[in-house]
């Protein structure tokens, strides 16, 4: 995955995804003595134009940044949550915290912490008639908590970019983006509108994303560094 850079500290200090997807399957290693099965990975983003005009139906031209959120992962035959039903087991490498997840059933709400983001993206699954195995995972990232990087959006969706590759079936880009924002809204509390999680899933290498968020028609706009040139007299 090749996304746009950001200068100065941003791209200076940058991990490339590749360095972060080994240091996941590193850290899942140790953790469950296996190798994943799945590795996925989802950009944070910066926006150029339009602050908070994405609740209230404005435009917005965001652009994916090298922050990412990584996930290895591999479905797990016998995992279980304190209610005896099938669960997911999530560490975040960040956080040194692991959270269970419940995968099957009515999954209601809980207390908001770092992994409601992820629970909420999996209740959309199970929702909308997803068999959604139980798992074990880790995650690692370069997205700053609470730095106006949509972190949150980020960890979203790569949790349903992870679910999709477990299930061998992708959603519509603007499908999963829409079931990530109701995962905000619904699990952590956010009434967030929709740029982060469309940035997160519909940006692409070198160009920024005109967004009508009314609509919700997006538009690619190429951006890349223009070609030095020179004269001589």
């Amino acid at each position: 995955m090749n996304m746009p850079s950001v200068s100065g500290e941003l791209e200076s200090t940058a991990v490339s995804v590749d360095q972060l997807r080994e240091q996941a399957v590193g850290e899942f290693r140790k953790r469950y003595a296996r190798d994943p099965q799945y590795v996925v990975a989802a950009p944070g983003r910066v926006n150029i134009i339009g602050e908070h005009t994405d609740y209230n139906g404005g435009f917005v031209l965001p652009m994916a940044i090298e922050r990412y959120v990584v996930m290895a992962a591999a479905k797990s035959t016998d995992h279980r949550g304190p209610d005896g039903r099938p669960a997911a087991s999530v560490y975040s490498s960040n956080k040194q915290e692991t959270a269970v997840l419940a995968v099957t059933g009515k999954i209601s709400p809980g207390p908001v912490t770092w992994s409601s983001y992820a629970q909420g993206v999996v209740a959309g699954f199970v929702a909308r008639g997803f068999a959604v195995p139980p798992f074990e995972a880790v995650i690692v990232s370069t997205v700053p908590l609470g730095g106006g990087l949509s972190s949150s959006a980020a960890l979203e969706v790569a949790t349903a970019t992870l679910l999709e590759a477990m299930q061998g079936k992708s959603l519509e880009a603007v499908q999963k983006a829409l079931l990530c924002q109701e995962a905000e809204h619904k699990y952590a509390g956010v009434p967030c509108g929709i740029m982060d999680q469309f940035s997160s899933a519909l940006c692409t290498a070198d160009h920024l994303m005109l967004l009508d968020c009314q609509s919700q028609q997006v538009r690619l706009v190429p951006f890349s560094a223009p070609t030095a040139t020179s004269s001589t007299s």
